[in-house]
């Protein structure tokens, strides 16, 4: 059924006008088309989602050392520091989103669920796709703050490697197949829900 979910949302972005979903590499970002013809990589008009970890440093593996690769040479770290990385004061998702600045645009940085959080968070495994949908419109609200008409590229990693299940706050116990279609769904969810004005880029690869 979750599956079937995803499916049907990923057809509805497919025909939403402000939505392109690419399959591509992060250091071939330049050469993205949005829908209506337009480039994606406007220089300062350009932000990156990035998947970072609970302490927002340069270091953390996966898709954050991608990320860290592209920004590199373009004045977007310093040592083992994001560059400009401020804090962003929502209640609830404080402490997972913060942004950063390079030269030609922003990073933000947000902290996914990871399987074990769910009993400290006291969420159920239904409540993972809400928690996850409010945490991707919050930050693309601050991201339109700093770059009202501009591109966002995300990059929905799905991968949970590490755990093949787990338990929520009920201590019912749910699989990392379950679990990672939830944040695929949200994900996707918080894309079709989103009205605001920036251009979003999906990357499935």
């Amino acid at each position: 059924k979750l599956s079937n979910e995803v499916d049907k949302m990923e057809k509805l972005l497919e025909k939403k006008s402000n939505v392109t979903m690419v399959k591509i590499s992060l250091d071939s970002c330049h050469n993205i088309i949005m829908k209506n013809n337009e480039k994606f990589y406007k220089k300062g008009s350009v932000a990156i989602v990035n998947a970072a970890d609970a302490k927002f440093n340069t270091e953390a593996s996966g898709f954050n050392s991608q990320v860290k690769a592209f920004v590199a040479d373009k004045n977007g770290t310093s040592g083992y520091n994001w560059n400009n990385l401020r804090e962003i004061s929502t209640s609830k998702y404080s402490d997972r989103i913060r942004i950063s600045s390079f030269k030609d645009g922003y990073i933000l940085h947000l902290v996914g669920l990871q399987m074990n959080e769910l009993q400290k968070l006291q969420l159920k495994i239904e409540d993972v796709d809400e928690y996850l949908i409010g945490l991707y419109l919050n930050g693309l609200a601050e991201i339109e703050k700093l770059i009202p008409k501009g591109n966002v590229l995300m990059f929905c990693d799905f991968k949970y490697l590490y755990a093949i299940s787990g338990f929520d706050c009920d201590g019912v116990r749910f699989s990392k197949t379950e679990f990672t279609l939830r944040t695929k769904l949200a994900c996707f969810t918080a894309v079709n829900r989103y009205k605001g004005r920036l251009k979003i880029v999906l990357n499935l690869l």
